[in-house]
């Protein structure tokens, strides 16, 4: 039997021979974003140096930014015919003028580095709201880097596709994306934010937050948050509604009413703002109002 101290000694230069964390400063470093990333990536795929076991380990990364980095360089290796398609493909314009990815191969985990490495390296103008648009539908590796994004991206359209996308993220992400959104300086970005949190299956936990909302000054954002407190049946937001029941904006009238509607219709059919809203100059105010009495 091997003495304590030789098997102490064994292990120990057994542990010292296994590969460490990753520590290449190339992948453990957050790039800077902008188009020359595309040949950093490149080199590194060439380069030996940098062992897959490193990459495989830098994957695992708490931050989001060298999960990315790694898992870029790593698709170039493991699948360069899958990335060499994707990495160029532009885009399709649709009935609506806006540039989409098509096509059910999108539903790939692998390619969510790849994507988001085309979004980091800045194309500007239409391209990237088809890159954020397409990310989630990978079902990969996309939130938390949505969530970064959107602290740093000076561009008010990109923020608000980038908090409209929080719908589809985890908890998580999901949850701190919306917030974020819902603070946001534009109200673009809140009425988004307010908006994604009706579609989210954690919205609900945002309830308070939309509760605030419905004080916001501008009317998209009032709407949103109306609208969203109603798909969640958020009960204790009933009262809260109620005022802008009487909202100068048609659009959050219409929100506040479905929405007081879906949570209590009883309660909202003894409100005497419905007679007023009955006679409502927007039609769909009155029809919708006509329709509880």
């Amino acid at each position: 039997m091997m003495p304590r101290t030789l098997l102490i000694s064994f292990f120990a230069l057994t542990l010292s021979a296994a590969p460490a964390l990753a520590s290449d400063a190339r992948i453990t470093a957050a790039w800077a974003t902008g188009p020359e990333r595309a040949e950093r990536v490149q080199l590194l795929v060439a380069d030996g140096s940098l062992t897959d076991i490193e990459l495989t380990q830098a994957m695992a990364s708490s931050d989001w930014r060298v999960r990315q980095q790694a898992a870029v360089v790593h698709g170039w290796r493991a699948t360069p015919e899958l990335y060499a398609d994707w990495a160029e493909r532009p885009a399709a314009r649709t009935r609506a003028g806006v540039l989409r990815f098509r096509g059910p191969e999108l539903a790939d985990t692998r390619l969510a580095p790849l994507f988001l490495e085309r979004l980091l390296e800045q194309p500007g103008g239409d391209m990237q709201q088809a890159l954020i648009e397409v990310l989630p539908r990978t079902g990969g590796d996309w939130a938390e880097a949505f969530v970064g994004l959107m602290q740093t991206e000076p561009d008010v359209r990109v923020r608000a596709v980038l908090a409209a996308s929080m719908s589809d993220a985890p908890k998580g992400p999901a949850l701190e994306g919306m917030r974020l959104g819902l603070a946001d300086s534009s109200a673009q970005v809140r009425g988004e934010a307010a908006r994604a949190a009706g579609w989210s299956e954690h919205g609900d936990q945002l309830i308070a937050e939309l509760i605030r909302a419905l004080g916001d000054s501008d009317a998209y954002v009032r709407a949103m948050a109306a609208r969203s407190l109603g798909t969640k049946r958020a009960a204790s937001a009933f009262d809260a509604l109620a005022p802008l029941l009487r909202d100068s904006d048609a659009e959050v009238r219409l929100r506040a009413l479905r929405s007081m509607a879906r949570i209590d219709a009883d309660a909202l059919a003894l409100r005497p703002e419905l007679a007023d809203l009955a006679q409502d100059a927007d039609e769909r105010v009155a029809r919708a109002a006509n329709s509880l009495r």
